[in-house]
Parts: C-alpha cells; structure tokens; sequence
C-alpha cells in the first residue's frame, strides 16, 4: 500500500476480494472465464463508485483456479474449508477437531481452517492459544464442551441445503419477512 513503485506518480491501486466463489465452475474453467468474471465484478463495483471504470488502467485478476496452481490452496478456498453452516462453529473443521486440539498430543490446529474461519483477525490462533495455556496449566477446557453443543446435526434440514437448489430456497426464506417467523422458529428447533 505504500511503495510507490506500485503506481505512476498521482495513481493509486485497489485490491478487491471476491470470496465464496466455485472452485468448479458448471460451465467451462476460470482460465476461460477470468476477464467476462472480472467485468462483472467491476460492473457491480461501479454501481457504488460510477466512474471507478474511467479509472482503471491495468488489473490483475487472481481466480480460485490461480490460488490452487500458484500458492497450493485447494480449491482456491482461503479458509482453508468452506464457510457453510456444516462448516461453522463446532464443526469446524470437523467436530472431533473443533477444540483446537488433535489426537497428537501438543499438536493443536490455530490456521483459517478453525472456528472462527479465515480473514487477517487471528482469532483462531488466539483461541488456539488460549487452549494451549489451559492445557500446559492442568486445566479443563470448556472449548471441547462449546464445540459440541454448537454442531450442526445432520437432520433433514442440512441435507436439503447441501443442494444449490436447496441454499437458493433456502436463502430466499431467510430473507422473506412474510417467512421470517418459521425461519426463526426452525432455527430455534435446531439448538
């Protein structure tokens, strides 16, 4: 952000973070899609910022396809797994991992794979840590008692979501407020 060799003299860049995108894509790859993708960002970007299109010189596109084959993120997913309900909480990554702990002892989990997910917070490795100070102290940890209680049951529910047209219903609920009652009373149903 401040070297200025980044721009010409007057310039300046913007970096824009588009997440939760396919690795896969229905049709064709990102190599054939990645400039028609970036218009279309920079299409919506532009409803916010009308003459941010004058503007630009150059870009660089970096797609979930690129962060696979360049920096060795599966999938392209810098969460390190996806940030879906079957994915949050006390099931991330995985209910047996959730606490931060693994099965080898000392060796603990504290990367965008753990609950609270990915982003430059670092609250999974706070968490991490603060297990890691309870154990070396002899002290029981609740964290394994919240995982548990916070997992997603795999119920009907959940399998209808895994579906996109599942999670297009789904969200379409959630944002109906002539709906909002039952989404409310489902989600208390499923605590």
């Amino acid at each position: 952000m401040t070297d200025p060799t980044l721009a010409p003299e007057g310039l300046h860049t913007l970096t824009l973070g588009v997440q939760h995108t396919p690795a896969q894509l229905a049709d064709g790859t990102w190599d054939d899609i990645r400039d028609s993708w970036a218009d279309k960002v920079v299409d919506i970007l532009s409803r916010y910022a009308p003459n941010i299109k004058d503007h630009i010189v150059d870009r660089h596109v970096i797609t979930p396809l690129d962060l696979e084959r360049e920096y060795g993120i599966p999938g392209g997913c810098i969460f390190h797994t996806a940030m879906t309900i079957k994915q949050l909480f006390g099931s991330r990554p995985l209910a047996e991992l959730s606490h931060y702990r693994t099965p080898v002892a000392g060796y603990y989990l504290c990367g965008a794979g753990m609950h609270p997910g990915g982003g430059v917070m670092g609250l999974p490795g706070h968490n991490a840590a603060k297990v890691v100070l309870r154990d070396l102290r002899g002290e029981t940890s609740e964290v394994s008692n919240v995982a548990q209680r916070t997992q997603v049951p795999q119920g009907f529910l959940d399998r209808i979501l895994e579906t996109p047209l599942g999670r297009r219903l789904g969200y379409k609920v959630a944002r109906s407020r002539g709906l909002r009652p039952l989404t409310e009373r489902a989600s208390r149903s499923r605590k």
